[in-house]
């Protein structure tokens, strides 16, 4: 390697003469631009005196070389970095849809014209891609496309869950731009997943016999008996079977009230349900429950043994006739059955 031999002083003397007489302003230091400047300062860090010669290697030489031009270059003048382009796209269109790309970030928006569009000219088209990208409510339905899709590949029946993404982001868009997204072709798109993703037709539930879940009931002996978490399975599971409702619907989350019971003389309540499927706009309805000629089975005698021992837990500090429907965290198996089922049925949204 060819190696130059250059006293310290001079070499020092030189670049003071160069720097005392600039004036720049710059972001980052000038060494962070050239990473062979370490070698000079590496040099300079080992003197032993301001006499020494110095073997300057290529690297250092040429290192010297940029520092006097840009030391020149620099002087008198300010130095500003530009900006770099926050977001750079690579558009594209044709006759039926236009589509682009965010650089360096490989995101990827498409969509298909409008017809109107469609019908205009390709200059026109390149134009409206080009200064306007993504298109008014163009990259709206790609987004909207794409994200349907995604979630169609992730269930082999996936009308259910597009079609209650599809209500959704439509309230959303009506509450927050009074606009719909879903137009007749992102609407046909959506239908189109639905048939073409569907793996199988989604079959028809066997209904389960009572008698099995009765019987096991009356093997369980008087309601006086029982414990009260035995009662509470027992109160909840009749009282569904009863009115054919969910337990969701006899448990709703913001709590079950005493004065929504109303028992008769002729041993019979009714029951006022409100909020039904998560709709508290509802007013709610009243569903009678007769007694039942199996007392061991009947859910108005269960139900009213189930609130006189609630009572007596309750502690004086809390209202008496107002209680809330809790959620156990795991399943408890008293007996075995053959219906697991409905074991999982009762114990997910049980009374306290």
């Amino acid at each position: 390697m060819t190696e130059k031999k250059v006293e310290l002083t001079v070499l020092v003397n030189k670049l003071s003469e160069k720097i005392d007489a600039i004036n720049i302003q710059i972001g980052t230091p000038p060494s962070a631009s050239v990473p062979e400047s370490q070698n000079l300062y590496r040099l300079l860090a080992s003197r032993s005196s301001w006499q020494d010669v110095l073997d300057l290697d290529v690297c250092t030489v040429k290192d010297l070389e940029w520092w006097f031009h840009a030391v020149s270059a620099w002087n008198g003048k300010s130095f500003h970095v530009k900006p770099k382009d926050h977001i750079q796209l690579a558009t594209d269109t044709s006759g039926e849809g236009w589509g682009g790309i965010i650089v360096d970030s490989h995101q990827e928006a498409q969509g298909a014209w409008e017809r109107s569009t469609s019908s205009r000219s390709s200059n026109f088209r390149e134009i409206s891609d080009g200064y306007s990208f993504p298109p008014p409510f163009h990259d709206v339905s790609a987004l909207i496309s794409s994200f349907m899709k995604l979630k169609s590949d992730l269930s082999e029946r996936p009308e259910s869950m597009l079609r209650s993404i599809q209500a959704a982001l439509t309230h959303f868009f009506a509450a927050a731009w009074d606009s719909n997204p879903f137009d007749a072709d992102l609407k046909n798109f959506v239908t189109a997943l639905i048939k073409v993703r569907t793996k199988h037709a989604s079959g028809r539930t066997k209904v389960m016999p009572i008698k099995p879940i009765t019987d096991l009931f009356c093997k369980w002996g008087e309601n006086h008996e029982l414990s009260i978490k035995h009662l509470r399975q027992k109160t909840i599971a009749l009282l569904s079977l009863s009115m054919m409702a969910r337990p969701s619907d006899l448990a709703p989350a913001m709590g079950f009230h005493r004065n929504q019971m109303r028992f008769s003389e002729d041993n019979s309540v009714v029951i006022t349900l409100c909020g039904i499927k998560n709709d508290s706009d509802r007013h709610g309805f009243e569903i009678k429950i007769d007694k039942a000629s199996n007392p061991k089975v009947d859910p108005v005698a269960c139900l009213k043994n189930y609130l006189d021992r609630k009572a007596g837990y309750t502690s004086k500090s809390s209202i008496v006739n107002d209680y809330t429907l809790q959620q156990h965290q795991r399943p408890v198996l008293i007996f075995p059955l053959n219906r697991t089922d409905f074991f999982i049925f009762v114990e997910k949204f049980t009374l306290p």
